[in-house]
């Protein structure tokens, strides 16, 4: 027994557990060790599929946005392959591939529905000339800049969640958003008073749009910003000057002249009266 007890005391220990001696010599652990050793690295793991990698490298290398995107291609109308390469610096063609290998279905099949679609909405609402049909063209003309100013109107309200449609046949308005019948201007250039005086910009709206249009949505693109003004009283004209002009003189700032300016500073941004 003393003999058996001085073998145990000699014999090696497993390294991991350090309680029972070594039974594989060239791992150096015992059975028990070597078991979950053996169970932990010769597990069978399921290897990923292309699609998977593929999705996983994407997001590696332009971040979460880009899945994002590629879904966007189903539901947005105008969203395509060329935008979204352009977005991310890469070829059309390329952007073609990894829509295939994302969905497994090529993109050609997808944009005929979209233009069935297209071609059906345009038959509802009459309008052969949508905005976002006009602003493809590449030549710069004050019809491609009006366009712009009705798609940027489209996509805030598809952000705020209205109701937006083109106005039925017969009306000289765009719009009809929430219910009410719009129409959409715009301005790329004022007129200064002088070389450092206040910048005024203006539009106005034929007899028939006076009488329709329950509101107007002035956009100035030099200030990037929007003005809705209600027409109840079928106004001709409206004019807009810098938001951030100050006179020299306070003074001048509180006469009664300006407190026009303050009537219209109200209705920047007021995309709450089309509620």
């Amino acid at each position: 027994m003393k003999q058996l007890a001085t073998q145990l005391e000699l014999e090696p220990l497993c390294c991991t557990c350090q309680d029972q001696p070594i039974h594989i010599k060239k791992r150096g652990l015992c059975s028990r060790c070597y078991q979950r050793w053996w169970e932990r690295t010769h597990r069978r793991t399921r290897k990923r599929t292309p699609k998977e990698i593929l999705r996983s490298n994407l997001v590696e290398n332009h971040g979460k946005e880009i899945l994002k995107d590629f879904d966007l291609l189903f539901k947005k109308q105008f969203w395509n392959l060329t935008e979204l390469a352009k977005a991310y610096g890469f070829t059309r063609e390329r952007a073609r591939q990894l829509f295939k290998g994302l969905y497994g279905i090529p993109y050609g099949q997808i944009q005929k529905e979209k233009t069935a679609l297209k071609q059906a909405e345009m038959k509802i609402w009459d309008c052969v000339c949508d905005p976002r049909l006009k602003i493809i063209d590449k030549r710069d003309s004050l019809v491609k800049r009006g366009a712009k100013a009705e798609v940027l109107v489209l996509e805030k309200c598809e952000e705020l969640g209205y109701e937006c449609e083109y106005a039925p046949k017969g009306h000289v308005v765009d719009f009809k958003i929430n219910g009410k019948l719009v129409e959409v201007k715009s301005r790329n250039s004022g007129s200064p008073t002088r070389p450092k005086g206040a910048t005024f910009y203006c539009t106005t709206l034929s007899p028939r749009q006076q009488k329709e249009a329950d509101f107007v949505i002035f956009y100035v693109q030099p200030q990037n910003t929007f003005y809705v003004f209600p027409n109840t009283n079928g106004r001709k004209s409206f004019v807009v000057r810098d938001s951030g002009y100050t006179h020299k003189y306070e003074w001048l700032n509180k006469y009664r002249r300006n407190m026009y300016w303050e009537r219209v500073r109200k209705y920047e941004e007021a995309w709450h009266l089309l509620k």
